[in-house]
């Protein structure tokens, strides 16, 4: 529109420098006077209407573009330019928004990301479109970014794929944590837009759950100890004075008995009275071959083999030889109770992970009692009290060790895996 505007007056100014070569006299004047006044119109018409249209048209640029910090520039006329202030006005407030927006979107964005509850943001299609540090961590993933929740593994993993809207679960894995999932949406664009929340809960229901559990122990070896402590000496005394055999046999039999009772309430009492770890360094591999003896005594005459495989590389460790003997006897003698008979009991250690693995290949453990496996008095066994993976689980946390009980779909193999650092 300039350049045409431009020819024209060209072509104006062309005409009334041409015409005195061409006429004389009153009609000169008089085109010459018409041509001038068409002269001043254009530019007047040009500064009023076509100067203005073009800032307008700049603007209109300038959003397209979200180019919020240009500015027009004035037309020099005095309407076009209130409209110009204005457009700059409405610019330098339209930057200002965009900044504290974006501001506050990076600020909401490093809070989620430092977050100790992971968050899982869904996009519309079902792919995670964004995940942070506390869910990766969690879920044992690197960048989730564009996969589905059913293209990820483990127990947490599926428990989250599983998660129905609104309906928050409790979930508790083979390795004693534990953690609070909720699948919830948020309206983006005018749609519901699902996003997961992941709260461990490991440390605080434990804490509640060691509380619970060792009031009740101490109330129980409390009752028991006093009523023995009567009892005994009570049986002692009958079976002195009455001088029958009869008697004296019942008499032990009842002490041998509530020697057991003492026995078996005294394991639970160990849980309660467990101490902190005293660690020295020692060389794995032989202190596991130290035990390999008794190891085997478990085993024997069930026709069960127990295999080691021990990593030469193994880095030493810092354990309380006494508490982590205990672990390890625990976990052999429930995977050979596991088998039954003919079967193989493996001990593994690995130097790159730092791993110990204790692995069988008897009943496995089913999906109903895997998360449950940690839980005091919680047991497989008909005669089973539920303490030992309770004891060896409060040992291996005092060592500040990770752990896992499972049993692999892949080649039916339980595995007990302990990382030792």
């Amino acid at each position: 529109m300039r350049m045409l505007f431009s020819l024209v007056a060209l072509l104006i100014a062309g005409v009334a420098v041409a015409i005195p070569f061409f006429m004389r006299g009153m009609s000169l004047y008089v085109l010459e006077t018409v041509l001038g006044v068409a002269l001043v119109a254009l530019i007047l018409l040009y500064r009023s209407v076509i100067s203005p249209m073009g800032a307008l048209h700049r603007g209109i640029n300038l959003l397209k573009a979200q180019d919020f910090a240009s500015r027009l520039s004035h037309v020099d006329y005095a309407p076009a330019d209130r409209i110009v202030d204005t457009f700059n006005s409405m610019m330098a407030q339209l930057r200002s928004e965009r900044l504290r927006v974006r501001e506050q979107n990076q600020f909401l964005d490093l809070l989620v990301d430092a977050s100790p509850m992971g968050i899982i943001v869904l996009g519309f299609d079902g792919t995670i479109s964004s995940a942070n540090r506390a869910a990766m961590q969690m879920l044992a993933c690197g960048p989730l970014n564009g996969l589905r929740l059913s293209d990820l593994h483990g127990e947490l993993a599926a428990a989250v794929a599983a998660l129905r809207h609104n309906q928050p679960e409790t979930v508790r894995l083979g390795d004693t944590r534990m953690f609070r999932c909720s699948r919830l949406s948020l309206l983006d664009s005018g749609h519901q837009r699902p996003f997961i929340l992941i709260e461990s809960l490991t440390e605080e229901l434990l804490e509640a759950e060691r509380a619970a559990y060792g009031k009740l122990i101490r109330t129980i070896v409390h009752e028991v100890n006093n009523t023995l402590a009567g009892v005994l000496p009570l049986i002692d005394t009958c079976a002195m004075i009455s001088g029958d055999e009869a008697m004296e046999d019942a008499a032990h039999s009842c002490t041998e008995r509530c020697n057991a009772l003492s026995a078996f309430i005294g394991n639970f009492a160990d849980v309660v009275r467990l101490g902190q770890p005293q660690c020295a360094e020692i060389d794995l591999n032989e202190f596991l071959l130290s035990q390999r003896p008794f190891l085997e005594s478990l085993a024997s005459g069930r026709g069960i083999e127990l295999k080691y495989s021990l990593d030469a590389g193994m880095p030493s460790v810092s354990v309380d030889t006494v508490q982590f003997e205990q672990v390890v006897v625990n976990i052999v003698k429930n995977a050979v109770e596991s088998i039954g008979e003919n079967g193989v009991v493996e001990i593994v250690t690995d130097a790159a992970s730092h791993t110990l693995t204790i692995s069988d290949n008897g009943a496995g453990i089913s999906p109903e009692a895997a998360g449950k496996l940690f839980s005091p008095f919680f047991s497989t066994k008909k005669s089973g009290q539920g303490i030992g993976l309770t004891l060896s689980a409060e040992i291996l946390r005092a060592h500040r060790f990770d752990f896992s009980l499972a049993s692999s779909r892949d080649d039916g193999l339980t595995r007990f895996v302990i990382k030792c650092w």
